[in-house]
């Protein structure tokens, strides 16, 4: 037997075996010598008469007259849905079919889907796309065609938290920003050569006169060996740096005060590295 609408029952065959012809506007349908009553209601009956049909897996002819009475299935009851992280858990409540009915089984559907494996409460389902919204439905079935589907829940799975990242620090002692004062005329040393993180990023510094109205020059440079100086590289968030020699800073006989801001950029797990320090 096949059903020939979801949460209906099944269609009854006429004498010759074929099914019934004329869909009527009650829903129902007859043929030579067959007619066919839909069941929508659930736990409702109806009445066909085939002839030629001794009984049917879905209904009740006990006279043995091809007079069948089908019963609708119990729809799902209390379905919900817990979302997860990729995932969610269906839930439902199987409800007392009519004993005509036969064995029932039933299945989650997502999106309109049937979704493997899920067969029994609670379902758990994996895979699902973190931020998309899902709509499941449970559907009760039989195999001679009964079928009922459940009122839709949604839920929408979340995605995994993020680790949380790593700390940066300059490798080996790289950045020398010891001290309070800078010379009022001379040198010192804010960063050794190719100073590099624990995370193999390129440490910078970048230098700004604390009071913007201060008359005092200096200059930043690379001091390669005692007697030989190179200008400083580019590295990012606009620092400088040296891939030979310290970086150092000049004074010219007036005091400053300089504020030096050390940086190295994050990646996908180290945050970045950031120092701030004001030279009095």
């Amino acid at each position: 037997m096949t059903a020939p609408d979801a949460g209906i029952g099944p269609r009854l065959p006429d004498k010759d075996d074929k099914p019934c012809k004329t869909r009527l506007g009650d829903g129902c349908c007859s043929g030579a010598g067959g007619s066919f009553a839909s069941v929508s209601a659930p736990g409702s009956t109806a009445t066909a008469f085939a002839p030629g049909v001794n009984g049917s897996p879905s209904g009740e002819d006990p006279a043995g007259d091809g007079q069948v009475t089908i019963t609708a299935l119990e729809q799902p009851q209390a379905v919900s849905a817990t979302p997860g992280i990729g995932s969610a858990t269906v839930s439902w409540t199987e409800p007392s079919q009519p004993p005509a009915a036969g064995p029932v089984t039933y299945a989650v559907y997502a999106n309109g889907a049937p979704v493997a494996g899920a067969t029994t409460s609670p379902a758990a389902l994996t895979g699902l796309t973190p931020g998309a919204n899902y709509s499941f439905t449970v559907v009760a079935s039989t195999t001679d065609g009964l079928k009922t589907t459940s009122a839709a829940v949604t839920a929408t799975p979340s995605a995994p938290p993020v680790p949380p990242k790593s700390a940066q620090t300059p490798a080996r002692g790289c950045v020398t920003s010891g001290g309070a004062t800078l010379p009022r005329k001379g040198t010192k040393t804010l960063m050794k050569a190719n100073c590099r993180t624990n995370a193999g990023e390129i440490v910078g510094v970048k230098t700004v006169k604390a009071n913007p109205k201060s008359k005092a020059k200096y200059t930043l440079f690379c001091q390669v060996t005692n007697r030989k100086t190179a200008g400083t590289r580019a590295a990012s968030g606009g620092t400088r740096y040296c891939a030979k020699g310290e970086l150092r800073v000049r004074t010219y006989g007036t005091r400053l005060s300089l504020r030096a801001t050390w940086f190295a950029r994050g990646n996908a797990t180290f945050d970045l590295y950031q120092l701030i320090k004001t030279y009095r």
